[in-house]
């Protein structure tokens, strides 16, 4: 699939109001991997109830996860696991296996996302091959989407309707210059528009 239609497939899914059990999120733009965690746990909320966000980094242990796939919080409806960073295929063998199953039996209130920054496959060839076949593996467990740099003319239209919406005015010569300050990444320019 190209990386446009995962993210129009992501759209179209939670526009319909469908979740999914898990995500893999990777790719350069940042700013839309968060955005798209958000729109997650705000569609959990109007289907099921308030979730409790669980947040997972550098530590991350098979224990850890298992427990808050398992065991479901009191006062949340369901829980939405943020796996930020974490090198599934480099815990030990008998924890990587018994990690994915549990993405394969996932319970009805829980959804787990992956989360990789953009410089998760930067760096030299053979490192660089070896996480992509790690992301290989993981897209067969979960819904997968890249999220790549956003065309000049899409971030223009973006720019020009959120500052639409914040009744700020800025012709196409200062959206321009603010692009090239940003060097075209959505993250940088969503915070010189707040500015703005």
């Amino acid at each position: 699939m190209r990386k446009e239609d995962a993210v129009a497939a992501l759209r179209a899914d939670l526009k319909a109001g469908r979740l999914r059990p898990s995500y893999l999120f990777y790719g350069e733009e940042e700013y839309l991997k968060r955005h798209y965690v958000r729109e997650i746990v705000k569609l959990f909320e109007s289907k099921f109830g308030p979730p409790e966000v669980v947040m997972f980094g550098e530590g991350f242990g098979k224990d850890a996860f298992a427990d808050a796939v398992e065991t479901m919080p009191l006062g949340a409806a369901g829980r939405v696991i943020v796996l930020q960073d974490v090198e599934i295929g480099l815990l030990p063998k008998a924890d990587a296996a018994a990690v994915t199953e549990l993405f394969k039996e996932l319970p009805a209130e829980v959804v787990v996302i992956l989360c990789y920054d953009d410089a998760y496959l930067a760096g030299g060839i053979d490192q660089r091959k070896k996480r992509e076949s790690r992301l290989k593996e993981l897209s067969k467990l979960c819904c997968a989407v890249e999220f790549p740099i956003q065309s000049r003319a899409s971030l223009l239209g973006w720019a020009g309707r959120r500052l639409a919406a914040a009744k700020v005015t800025a012709d196409d010569e200062a959206l321009d210059y603010l692009l090239s300050l940003c060097d075209n990444k959505m993250t940088e320019l969503a915070g010189e528009l707040d500015k703005l």
